[in-house]
C-alpha cells in the first residue's frame, strides 16, 4: 500500500453507535405508515443498513410491493430527527483517539455518508463529537448514485485532492466495502451490527473497534 494522505470515514455505525437507533425509527415508521413488513427493524439491518433513503424505498418496493412514496421520506427524516433529540448517539470506542492521531500526522480526514449533512450535524452533535476534525463531507445529495456504487468514495477523494490509492476507508457495512473497493480505497472493516462474509473479504483488515486502526495506520506515514 501506499503512503497515507487521507483516512474517510463512513458514518453511521462506524463513527456512531446509530444503525440500532436507525432501526427503530424505521420500524416505527412502518407501523405509522401502515406497512406490513415481517420484522422490520431485522430488515433494516439485512437490506438497508449503508443505503440511502430512496434505495431503502426501491428495496422495499421489491421485497413488499410497496410503491415509492413521499411520505415516507418526509415522515422518516421527520421522526428521526425528533427521534435524535432524546435519544442521542453515542460514539463508537476510539473515534476521538482515531481522529487526534490522524490529525497529528496532518492528514486529510472526510466522512463519506449515505445520510443527509442536516442529520450528520444534529447525531455529531448530540454524540459530542466536533465537525472541526473533517476537511471534506460528502452526504448522501452530494452525489448522484449511493453506496454500494463507487461514486460517493470516488467524489471524496476527488473533492479532498488525493489519490484513492492514498486514502483508507473505515466502513461497517457491506454496501460501503462495495463502494470503497470498486472506488480503489483500501478499506479497514470495523464490524457493527451485520456484514456479509463475502464481502468481508475485500477488506483489507477488519478490526474490532476504532482505537485498534491507530497500529494499522502508523507504517503508512513515512
Amino acid at each position: 500500500m501506499q503512503k497515507v494522505k487521507a483516512v474517510i470515514f463512513d458514518f453511521d455505525g462506524t463513527m456512531l453507535d446509530s444503525e440500532r437507533l436507525n432501526a427503530i425509527v424505521f420500524d416505527k415508521v412502518m407501523i405509522e405508515l401502515g406497512y406490513k413488513i415481517p420484522d422490520a427493524y431485522n430488515w433494516y439491518f439485512e437490506n438497508a443498513v449503508g443505503s440511502r433513503v430512496d434505495k431503502i424505498m426501491l428495496r422495499m418496493q421489491e421485497d413488499f410491493g410497496i410503491e415509492p412514496n413521499p411520505s415516507f421520506i418526509e415522515l422518516y427524516r421527520n421522526y428521526r430527527t425528533e427521534f435524535y433529540k432524546t435519544n442521542p448517539p453515542q460514539a463508537k470506542k476510539g473515534l476521538i483517539e482515531l481522529l487526534d492521531f490522524i490529525k497529528s500526522k496532518n492528514l486529510k480526514i472526510a466522512i463519506c455518508s449515505s445520510s443527509r449533512l442536516d442529520q450528520i450535524k444534529l447525531k455529531m452533535e448530540k454524540a459530542g463529537v466536533s465537525l472541526d476534525y473533517f476537511d471534506v463531507i460528502v452526504d448522501g445529495t452530494a452525489v448522484r448514485e449511493s453506496k454500494p456504487h463507487p461514486e460517493p468514495y470516488q467524489a471524496a477523494c476527488r473533492i479532498l485532492g488525493v489519490n484513492p490509492k492514498n486514502a483508507i476507508v473505515l466502513e461497517d457495512s457491506s454496501h460501503g466495502i462495495i463502494s470503497a473497493h470498486a472506488a480503489g480505497i483500501p478499506v479497514i472493516l470495523v464490524p457493527d451490527v451485520k456484514v456479509d462474509p463475502k464481502t468481508q473479504k475485500l477488506a483489507w483488515h477488519t478490526v474490532e473497534s476504532l482505537d485498534l486502526v491507530i497500529p494499522l495506520l502508523k507504517n503508512y506515514f513515512e
